[in-house]
């Protein structure tokens, strides 16, 4: 192959070559034949046939270029007459200097004999009028500009050298060299393990002495061109072309090796490699989200220029926290936020922030409502952090966000965020987190360096703890747990964190919150004393049992409301939706590309389905397929001999199975329901107060506890809520309230205290309501359908 590409074939038998043209092939199509062209020239549009002349594409059109040719003909003639004439005397216009180059190009080559064509020496020099160039481009930008005509006209790699500035003359002359020049070769620095050496061979050097120099003069629109060089075989033309370019970036969302495969169907070039494609999806992926080379910033540029809404910036440690579309939608919806799940992820971004989300819980599927990135520089000891996630949950706060539930795993730093913004908030870890810390706690037979536990303290919150009954720092070594003994504890633990006031207990009887503390503890302190299990007490005392810890992972904690999530699985799943599903694509992404991924990708995807749930009711949410399965296998299980506690109209049940029940169901409350339709399976939801199960689509408020303890139970009878003495209790109590109340209105409207009368309106709006309510309720002419045509003023009027 000689410099220009030349290989043997047997089609051509008068010169037994061919060429191959070493620029990037164009994507093939059908129709390239009748594809419209702009001809610099004569300023017309024709077909792209009209450009290709021997098989070389040019920017004039054929006719103009026989007409350029002829002058520059002209031009030459007049030198040879003229010898004294300079080269660079000969003025070319910008649009004319590729056909110009080219033809002198090619006539220096055809001039010279087949076996010379190596080693030639081409010299090339002119003046070009550079005016037709944009204004606004530097004197750099201009001589890339002519330096890619070179380059597509003699297929040679020019890099720039170096640059001289003519105070004198006023003008900046550019050096590029040809790449291939024997001096730009470099030392080759190995490593020293041959291990790590590339098989890849050097480029092949020349001393071709190849430069260009580019004069252009800062008062005037001339540029000086002068070329010289001995010509040698060229390099592949590997760059990519401006249509593959273009393809990447109308298939950007693609990952690499899908788009390679699918421009190599398209007639790729042979010489383009995978890798290739894959730094310029990189390159060009970035104009989507890269504002400036500071990723922080450039997200917070981006975010602004989107309209997003920034909700929290902090620079000591950089923070930054920002609301989804969804927040909005929930907003304005009839959804109340009751149960928020948050939870952090890392190794998200080339920062090394690390990153939360604030999912809200919407009939049983999460919702994401906010993000905060946190830099993670190691400054972030001391409470840092922690009062970098109060600032962001603040903000928040005041925008509306009022939960009863937070549910989290084990991070303090939210715990103790979540408790200091919203007071009085039931804060529930994760059961799968707690099973593994338990499960990886009795399985490690370790022994402390110093003992924490406290016994007299622990006496003094309950008297049956003994304080001689705790760990000692021996030389012999120590069994933690039994092996054997190691499920027995989790499943008391289980049952302890499920077990809650609103939930009977087997004998029927409704536990405090103090209460079901007290007997855990009990239990637990007994299974570890009969076994002589110290180091095991010690441990679940301090970390699960104190009164600084239970309520945390106890459902009881909250006494009046239940939440519907046990664990933050939910945020899980959102973590691996956003990694295996988008973030896999690229290694150490910048923090931008990852905000970019979160907001135009993974939201939209949640934004959609929430829409095909709850708009256009296309989806339904993930848990009722497993609702339903779990509901017809209890159906059909054999009721036993026990007697239990069960209230259809609370739906609540004594049984074992039932308050540590995902979906808070067991078979004796379905059995005593009987047949659904099947539509109750679309319509069912679940609730956090009486009843936990019904086809509400709201979750009523401020539905008290009605009953706290049930010392009379007998069979399998459903209790009734009309208790003689508990219902003669009640109504005396309210009437007697009601009385006293319409004393104090009369004796006040008797003295016109219209002040009063004021400010104690708004108390009597939840009465007007029950009056409204009760009053349409029993105009009705139709007979109510279960609990959907019902408030909690008409669910048990009679």
């Amino acid at each position: 192959m000689n410099r220009n590409g030349w290989i043997k074939t047997k089609n051509n038998e008068e010169t037994n070559k061919t060429k191959v043209i070493m620029n990037p092939k164009p994507l093939v199509t059908n129709n390239n034949n009748n594809k419209q062209q702009y001809c610099s020239g004569c300023e017309n549009n024709f077909p792209s046939s009209s450009f290709t002349t021997n098989g070389k594409f040019y920017r004039t059109c054929n006719t103009c270029r026989i007409q350029n040719k002829a002058a520059y003909q002209r031009k030459l003639l007049y030198k040879q007459q003229n010898p004294d004439t300079n080269d660079d005397q000969i003025i070319i216009e910008f649009d004319d200097f590729h056909d110009f180059l080219a033809d002198s190009f090619d006539n220096k080559e055809n001039n010279e004999n087949q076996e010379n064509r190596e080693n030639l020496e081409f010299k090339f020099s002119c003046i070009v009028n550079i005016n037709t160039l944009e204004s606004n481009f530097n004197f750099k930008e201009r001589a890339s500009k002519i330096i890619s005509i070179i380059t597509d006209v003699d297929e040679y790699t020019w890099v720039y050298h170096c640059k001289y500035e003519s105070k004198k003359e006023k003008s900046e002359t550019f050096y590029y060299y040809c790449s291939q020049k024997d001096c730009l070769k470099q030392k080759s620095n190995k490593d020293s393990n041959s291990n790590k050496h590339r098989d890849k061979r050097s480029m092949e050097r020349f001393a071709c002495k190849g430069c260009v120099k580019i004069t252009i003069y800062e008062n005037s629109t001339f540029s000086v061109i002068e070329i010289y060089h001995i010509l040698h075989p060229a390099r592949p033309n590997v760059t990519i072309s401006p249509a593959v370019k273009q393809f990447i970036l109308d298939n950007i969302d693609l990952l690499p090796r899908e788009i390679y495969k699918r421009l190599v169907d398209r007639g790729l070039d042979i010489n383009i490699r995978q890798k290739q494609i894959h730094f310029w999806w990189v390159e060009l992926g970035k104009t989507r989200y890269k504002r400036d080379e500071d990723s922080f910033i450039s997200a917070e540029k981006w975010l602004i220029e989107k309209s997003y809404q920034i909700i929290f910036q902090k620079e000591n440690p950089k923070a930054l926290g920002f609301l989804t579309e969804l927040w909005n939608i929930l907003q304005d919806s009839q959804f109340k936020i009751r149960e928020i799940g948050v939870d952090a992820t890392y190794n998200t971004n080339n920062l090394k922030f690390e990153l939360y989300v604030v999912h809200a819980e919407v009939d049983g599927i999460g919702v994401p409502l906010a993000y905060l990135f946190i830099e993670n520089n190691g400054n972030c000891g001391n409470g840092v952090r922690t009062g970098v996630i109060i600032d962001f949950l603040v903000q928040l706060k005041t925008r509306g966000l009022k939960p009863d539930f937070f549910i989290t795993d084990k991070d303090f730093a939210q715990i103790s965020a979540a408790r200091f913004v919203w007071n009085g908030i039931k804060v529930q870890l994760c059961l799968w987190h707690i099973k593994k810390a338990i499960e990886a706690r009795l399985a490690n037979n370790k022994k402390p360096q110093q003992i924490n536990y406290n016994g007299i303290a622990a006496q003094q919150q309950f008297s049956f703890i003994d304080p001689l009954f705790s760990p000692s720092l021996t030389k012999e070594k120590i069994v933690f747990c039994p092996k054997e003994m190691r499920p027995l504890i989790w499943k008391m633990m289980n049952n302890h964190l499920h077990k809650h006031p609103l939930i009977p207990t087997i004998d029927g009887q409704f536990l405090s919150s103090a209460s079901i503390w007290k007997m855990a503890v009990e239990e637990i302190y007994n299974f570890c004393k009969q076994n002589s299990l110290p180091w095991l007490w010690a441990y679940l005392w301090n970390e699960w049992y104190n009164a600084d810890r239970w309520f945390l992972w106890f459902r009881a904690g909250c006494g009046d409301k239940l939440s519907i999530f046990k664990t933050n699985m939910f945020v899980e799943a959102h973590w691996k939706v956003l990694k295996r599903d988008f973030l896999y694509k690229f290694f150490r992404p910048r923090l931008d590309l990852v905000i970019f991924v979160i907001m135009e990708q993974v939201v939209p995807h949640n934004k959609r389905k929430f829409e095909q749930i709850f708009v256009v009711k296309r989806e339904k949410a993930d848990w009722r397929k497993a609702f339903k399965r779990e509901w017809k296998e209890l159906a059909t299980r054999t009721l036993n001999n026990n007697v239990y506690f069960t209230d259809v109209n609370h739906w609540i049940c004594g049984c074992p199975a039932f308050f540590i029940s995902r979906f808070l169901i067991c078979k004796h409350l379905i059995q005593k329901k009987g047949n659904v339709a099947i539509q109750f399976f679309d319509e069912v939801h679940r609730h956090y107060q009486y009843p936990f199960l019904n086809m509400l689509p709201i979750q009523i408020d401020n539905f008290r506890i009605f009953i706290t303890r049930f010392e009379d139970f007998e069979g399998d009878n459903i209790f009734e809520a009309n208790n003689l003495q508990a219902c003669e209790e009640l109504y005396n109590r309210l009437v007697d309230t009601t009385e006293k109340v319409l004393e104090i209105l009369k004796d006040q409207q008797s003295k016109r205290n219209l002040k009063w009368a004021k400010g104690i309106e708004n108390n009597f709006k939840p009465l007007e309501k029950m009056l409204s309510e009760i009053t349409i309720y029993k105009r009705r002419r139709t007979m109510p359908r279960t609990f959907k045509d019902h408030s909690c003023n008409t669910l048990f009027f009679n």
